[in-house]
């Protein structure tokens, strides 16, 4: 996969269990993902269904690293 910014192979960060929180009240959508991100923009990204990577939209913090 490459970085959509930088057009540079990105590194394979690890696996998570991310908790995403879409709307106030809503309940929190809590999955598995593999995290990509590029060294130059440290822009982090996921794989979407198709292969191609999409950018992850909040902060690492929420991140817990799979054993």
């Amino acid at each position: 996969m490459k970085c959509t910014k930088c057009d540079l192979q990105l590194d394979f960060v690890g696996r998570y269990i991310v908790r995403e929180d879409f709307e106030a009240g809503a309940p929190a959508q809590i999955r598995d993902m593999e995290v990509w991100q590029c060294d130059v923009c440290k822009t982090y990204y996921e794989a979407s269904m198709s292969g191609k990577p999409v950018p992850i939209r909040f902060m690492q913090s929420l991140f817990k690293r799979l054993e």
